[in-house]
């Protein structure tokens, strides 16, 4: 009987036990679990923010180049700004000659980042000298074996005329003009080693206008980009989109023809 009453007594003790035990090992638990799930949430964030910094580091960027004179007018710039500039985050250089005077307050001024005026020749055979650091040796070859007629030194004047004489005495069209416009562009991203600071390059002109985004960030850079048509036999030089590695050798035709 005494056992019965001890045992009595001591039941409802145990139950006490049992239960301020029991909620304490759920304490433990939610609370071990509650850590747990802090601490992979808080990983979580720090990996999402880590991911976030990397991609911000290693964001591509872009340099819109426009070369040769302004032309086009408003429209064709404001579709450069929405649909080139503005869609590629990219920065603006003007690497252009003489501006008409209805151009002088054009909008493109505002939105270069870099401006080079570049000096126009009568005889773009002058030009062609600086590859040679004023060494005019190059021309008794070059006047000797370079058809007339032929449109790739377009802008160099017929060996003995003059500036006297009409543009009939020129190479016929303006790619040498271009082609020495291209060496200029390459020696200013030497200068101000822009290919540390630039990913990719477009190389454009002034009068294209835009009707849709051209978002060059998914055109690979180990390619060289041009636009289909108006290649007469050859390739448009209208527009060019290159990366980093290759920008200098895309630019520097000249060298590499006058030199080889």
């Amino acid at each position: 009987d005494v056992d019965m009453k001890k045992r009595k007594r001591s039941g409802p003790r145990r139950a006490i036990i049992l239960g301020i035990a029991s909620l304490f090992l759920i304490g433990v638990v939610q609370s071990l679990f509650q850590r747990s799930f802090l601490d992979s949430s808080l990983e979580a964030a720090i990996k999402a923010l880590q991911l976030e910094d990397d991609a911000t580091l290693h964001e591509e960027k872009t340099l819109v180049a426009i070369i040769g004179n302004l032309r086009g007018g408003e429209p064709a710039w404001r579709s450069l700004k929405t649909n080139v500039l503005d869609v590629n985050r990219a920065d603006l250089a003007l690497m252009i000659g003489a501006t008409p005077g209805r151009y002088r307050r054009a909008s493109l001024f505002r939105l270069a980042k870099y401006k080079w005026p570049i000096q126009e020749f009568d005889d773009w055979a002058d030009a062609v000298d600086l590859i040679f650091h004023g060494d005019q040796s190059w021309r008794s070859r070059f006047y000797a074996t370079a058809p007339r007629g032929s449109k790739i030194f377009g802008g160099i004047r017929y060996v003995n005329t003059s500036a006297n004489e009409s543009n009939a005495a020129k190479y016929p069209g303006s790619v040498g003009i271009q082609m020495m416009l291209r060496y200029f562009l390459a020696r200013k991203i030497q200068q101000f080693n822009l290919t540390r600071e630039y990913d990719r390059f477009v190389i454009t002109r002034a009068d294209h206008f835009y009707l849709c985004a051209h978002n060059v960030s998914q055109m690979e850079l180990s390619h060289l980009w041009i636009p289909e048509g108006e290649h007469f036999r050859g390739y448009t030089d209208r527009h060019l989109v290159v990366g980093k590695d290759h920008v200098l050798q895309a630019l520097d035709i000249f060298p590499q023809l006058f030199q080889n």
